[in-house]
């Protein structure tokens, strides 16, 4: 059969599962290893149906923004094209609640805002201004299993890496070996980073970030140079909190990126042992902040 089709289109929906999850996997590469098989693998591969609903029963709209990209990210090397599904959700007709909301935008009729866009939506939206012509190059390895560091090389000669961590939040630092690179969360805010000797510190979640530079085919897993004692610190509107940590280098200078309604009142000086304490102060203005 294979000598007389272009390609070959799969459907390899798991809404249950993470990407990276073996089942979830097992769907794709078992067909990829039939098609190696058969002598086969010059044939294109299809993702003509690909997605997660973020129905109340499976998982949120922001899960959905994560495990999209994530997906994308796992597949890129294997797959020729992805065709997401689907991009309005529908909000007419009898189907079950996980068929109404694989959309990437909100229906017309039984929502707040008719056609509002999903985080979904913009997470891709980032991913294809970012990462279009891209090629993937494979894993960096990582201590933790939990870890998945993609490195990418981009048409413009520079690379980017997408991390992420399936559980939790994971402190981990790369050494990337460049003075400067460009941090972007999900949807697209960038920022431009100063490294200590070439390592940047993270803590890795569930949602993916991108680390964009000049040449990170080096890149690979370092020892932290920061640690912060708090997964998360909780405030309301006009109230003080603070955040403790402690530095490998004493002579390191402690920098405080914050959302909005967040500022930073004070930064200790760093103790003999490393330690520091940054206060924050939400404003009045706007909504509760985490």
């Amino acid at each position: 059969i294979g000598d007389y089709c272009d390609g070959f289109s799969i459907h390899p929906y798991n809404v249950a599962l993470q990407p990276e999850s073996d089942e979830a996997k097992s769907d794709v590469y078992d067909i990829v290893a039939l098609m190696e098989k058969y002598g086969l693998s010059h044939k294109e591969l299809v993702f003509s149906e690909y997605g997660w609903t973020s129905s109340v029963n499976y998982i949120s709209d922001e899960t959905q923004a994560n495990y999209t990209v994530r997906g994308a990210c796992e597949y890129q090397d294997v797959v020729d094209h992805i065709y997401w599904y689907n991009l309005q959700e529908k909000t007419t007709g009898t189907m079950s609640d996980a068929e109404l909301h694989f959309g990437m935008i909100r229906g017309w009729q039984n929502v707040e805002i008719p056609y509002e866009p999903k985080p979904v939506f913009l997470a891709l939206s980032n991913y294809n201004r970012l990462m279009t012509g891209s090629k993937k190059v494979g894993e960096i390895s990582h201590s933790n299993e939990n870890v998945h560091i993609n490195l990418f090389n981009n048409e413009n000669g520079t690379n980017t890496i997408v991390a992420w961590a399936q559980e939790g939040n994971i402190r981990t630092a790369l050494d990337t070996g460049l003075e400067k690179v460009t941090l972007c969360d999900l949807y697209g805010n960038e920022t431009v980073i100063s490294t200590n000797n070439g390592v940047v510190d993270l803590t890795l979640t569930p949602e993916p970030v991108y680390i964009t530079g000049t040449n990170l085919n080096n890149a690979k897993e370092a020892e932290a140079t920061i640690n912060i004692m708090q997964d998360e610190v909780t405030a309301v509107e006009e109230d003080t909190a603070f955040i403790t940590g402690k530095v490998s280098n004493k002579n390191s200078k402690i920098e405080v990126i914050c959302p909005d309604n967040i500022e930073v009142s004070k930064i200790s000086q760093i103790g003999q042992d490393g330690s520091f304490r940054v206060d924050l102060k939400t404003g009045a203005d706007g909504k509760d902040k985490e």
